[in-house]
């Protein structure tokens, strides 16, 4: 008894926070979409690295990551293969790729503890299919899970065009918020707590 009382009364670990993400999705020519990501954060004193998970993606391939942070001027070193054995020291100012069984994900050193704001960047390529009748795509741009962000915002966009009400059908999902079809681009963005399990899901044609 006097062990579960203590053990209840010790300070619970400090988890990581995700306060925003903001994604930009511009959608290219040859079917491909370079994404932006900004994630500010709360970053606690446990931990390593950050990562993005892509599985189950078919044909489409991860490519040409790039991350920065609020503290480097430059982008961080990229590797082939990304070591998750290491220690936080020695994954500060670096990413990469770590293959699994199921796909790949995108991880870079997480730094310094506190207030931090991240930019990854990366190729999605093959994302824009094309059917008979349309171009389109149905695409999970952001699933939730470990530590949902608190909000999130993506746009999608295609330079040198435009997705009109007359031209695009897009339809979002899989979160509580709202979307609005915007002149020339999409924008979507959440209400309220955003739980584990949910997903920021287009659906285009």
């Amino acid at each position: 008894l006097c062990l579960f009382c203590a053990c209840a009364f010790l300070p619970a670990i400090a988890q990581h926070e995700i306060d925003s993400i903001f994604l930009l999705v511009r959608l290219q020519d040859d079917g491909s979409a370079r994404v932006t990501e900004r994630r500010d954060a709360r970053m606690s004193e446990q931990g390593t690295e950050g990562f993005i998970t892509f599985n189950n993606m078919g044909d489409i391939e991860v490519t040409d990551i790039e991350v920065s942070d609020d503290e480097q001027d430059s982008t961080f070193v990229v590797e082939e293969e990304w070591d998750i054995n290491r220690s936080r020291a020695e994954k500060t100012g670096r990413c990469g790729y770590h293959h699994t069984e199921e796909g790949v994900e995108l991880s870079w050193g997480i730094g310094r503890a506190g207030n931090r704001t991240y930019y990854i960047r990366y190729t999605l390529t093959n994302l824009v299919k094309s059917y008979d009748d349309y171009d389109g795509f149905c695409h999970s741009f952001y699933e939730a899970a470990n530590t949902p962000a608190k909000y999130i915002m993506m746009t999608i966009s295609l330079p040198g065009d435009s997705l009109t009400k007359k031209n695009t059908r897009i339809w979002t999902f899989g979160y509580d918020g709202w979307k609005v079809h915007a002149g020339d681009f999409v924008l979507a963005q959440t209400e309220g707590p955003v739980s584990n399990g949910d997903a920021i899901i287009a659906l285009t044609t």
